[in-house]
């Protein structure tokens, strides 16, 4: 008999506190392992990061915290899968989904700007540093 591992459905819009937490551990600092399988559900599409993803966390100097690590696994998945071409969602909308998530977990308006406007600004070089290792 194979254990089934349950999964959990969550809403990124309504305010979820330290209970991200309980579904990453971290092996390493700045590098981030599911715990188990958590799916999210944007409205349009629902994602999965399943049980052993790794992800980074927040980029550039902002600090992994409560209000904006799930925004930061959300958007490091949601570019994961725009570049394997399995999500019809450009990265701009992304980047927008992080706002929103920083927003709805407790992201003051002013630091979640200052998030998204990083993004916007330095998330080509990032694109073009995995086209170039290709």
């Amino acid at each position: 008999m194979t254990a089934i591992e349950l999964q959990e459905t969550i809403n990124p819009f309504v305010f979820h506190g330290d209970k991200v937490f309980d579904w990453i551990d971290q092996p390493k600092p700045g590098k981030y392992r599911m715990s188990r399988t958590i799916c999210v559900d944007l409205g349009k599409v629902t994602i999965c990061a399943e049980r052993g993803w790794w992800f980074d966390g927040a980029s550039g100097p902002a600090i992994d915290g409560v209000s904006n690590m799930l925004a930061a696994l959300v958007h490091d998945k949601l570019y994961e899968l725009i570049e394997r071409g399995q999500i019809d969602l450009s990265y701009w909308e992304a980047d927008i989904i992080y706002y929103q998530i920083c927003r709805a977990q407790g992201t003051h308006w002013l630091r979640a700007g200052y998030h998204y406007g990083g993004l916007t600004m330095f998330g080509w070089a990032y694109r073009l540093a995995k086209k170039l290792k290709r």
